[in-house]
């Protein structure tokens, strides 16, 4: 049996900075990745953005500055209309929120999840008091008024003072603990992919608004000497699985249509991930001895 202060189901960005921080404050900690950092991450092209209070706890526990090179600030928020029939890609009106009228300093910062995660990993493996066991999930949950214990694939049991369930939206940890939610299908997926273009993007993160959902462009650093932007376009579920069937050429003639062509021609400048749009409430975000973290 593995002993321990605190144990993680999940290595995603909420479970690696959880575990990050209750190591840092003297906790010896389990985290459990069921997957290995190539595998989750190989094809996730999403971004983060991290405010400014997340900035702040970044740099509490020792991360910030080893992203911020990789971290672009988002000083404009640009809402474009183009909603309409057709979607023909025609701007009805626009509005930019600048940050500079509220802060001294930008929204937040931009960082790709691949980067944030391998800067995590190699943190927490930095950490005497914080054991990474990849490939290996939670499969069951006991809790007592004492302790807690968790079954994990491997055979393995851990028995914690606190579990935390940061292993998704089907977590096994909250259903064993008997935490329902209400799950909330929109219809719709999300292609995640990045860019190059022409036009600079002069720190702006644009969301364009049309029919089938908005198509967000968020600035990223210039990617082989040409400006480069990550997207995520949104739209009903059988035109995006369409979308992410089509061949190039002609994929990157629909996204610039899409994008109203505010940043010139877009270029595809990684391979294109597709995720459901659905939301889940739980009814509780704790039980005895477990809490729950994440989106």
């Amino acid at each position: 049996m593995i002993t321990t202060d605190v144990f993680i189901a999940g290595a995603g960005l909420a479970g690696s900075i959880a575990a990050l921080s209750y190591a840092k404050s003297a906790r010896n900690v389990v985290l459990a990745d069921p997957f290995s950092y190539n595998e989750s991450s190989k094809f996730d092209y999403r971004t983060t953005a991290y405010l400014q209070p997340s900035k702040s706890f970044l740099e509490l526990i020792g991360v910030w500055d080893r992203v911020i090179d990789s971290a672009m600030p988002l000083e404009v928020m640009k809402i474009i209309d183009a909603s309409g029939m057709g979607d023909t890609g025609e701007i009805k009106s626009e509005k930019n929120f600048n940050s500079s009228e509220i802060s001294d300093l930008p929204f937040g910062w931009n960082v790709k999840n691949s980067v944030m995660r391998s800067t995590l990993q190699d943190l927490i493996e930095g950490q005497s008091n914080c054991k990474l066991i990849k490939g290996t999930r939670a499969v069951d949950f006991i809790s007592r008024d004492d302790a807690a214990y968790v079954k994990l694939s491997s055979g393995k049991t851990v028995k914690a003072k606190l579990v935390i369930a940061a292993d998704g939206r089907n977590s096994v940890l909250r259903k064993k603990t008997g935490i329902s939610v209400k799950t909330y299908n929109f219809g719709q997926k999300a292609l995640a992919f990045a860019v190059t273009h022409s036009i600079p993007h002069k720190n702006i993160s644009t969301e364009i608004h049309l029919s089938g959902g908005p198509f967000t462009l968020v600035p990223l650093q210039d990617h082989d000497g040409k400006p480069s932007s990550a997207v995520v376009w949104m739209d009903k579920s059988d035109k995006a699985a369409k979308l992410m069937e089509m061949k190039n050429n002609k994929f990157e003639e629909e996204m610039t249509q899409r994008s109203c062509n505010i940043l010139g021609p877009l270029k595809l400048a990684s391979k294109r991930s597709l995720w459901p749009i659905i939301s889940q409430v739980a009814d509780r975000i704790y039980s005895q001895r477990l809490a729950l973290i994440g989106e």
